[in-house]
């Protein structure tokens, strides 16, 4: 199942999860086809439930596998890191792809939005997986820049491989 973690109100995946369906950030074409080409696709019909990820996230436990979507989340979160670490723990979790918009090159988006708490860039993000690797047994990430200027986000993927 394909579980998109901060979703807004547009749900790339079978289940949106946030706090606050109404917003929406407008992405161009190149991102939209970047998420699809690692599986998720905009879902016009989806199941949406209210889930803080500061808070507790047992709603998420259960045995179906997920393939789980952060989308312009991780900037907002209290603790980025125990959240994070929290879904790669549980045993149901197969794939957390991260989406986040890079403090280099869309530095605007921290000054304009007062919700950011985090700024993410390649490398910070590549050291976040790296340590995220290492604290719970996933085996591998990729991370990679797409866009530039207001558009400039920082993919990162992490993934077991059998």
């Amino acid at each position: 199942m394909r579980i998109d973690l901060g979703s807004g109100n547009e749900v790339y995946g079978d289940i949106g999860y946030d706090i606050n369906f109404t917003s929406h950030i407008k992405h161009d074409k190149k991102t939209y086809d970047y998420i699809a080409s690692w599986g998720f696709h905009y879902n016009p019909d989806p199941v949406k439930l209210y889930l803080d990820l500061n808070g507790d996230l047992s709603l998420l436990e259960n045995d179906d596998e997920h393939y789980y979507l952060m989308m312009h989340t991780m900037e907002h979160l209290l603790r980025p890191y125990d959240v994070v670490r929290r879904i790669l723990s549980m045993n149901n979790t197969l794939q957390l792809t991260i989406v986040v918009p890079n403090a280099i090159n869309n530095y605007r988006s921290d000054i304009n939005d007062y919700t950011h708490l985090y700024s993410w860039t390649e490398y910070s993000l590549k050291n976040f997986a790296e340590h995220m690797i290492i604290d719970t047994g996933f085996k591998y990430y990729e991370v990679e820049n797409i866009g530039n200027g207001d558009l400039g986000l920082t993919f990162v993927k992490i993934w077991h491989k059998w």
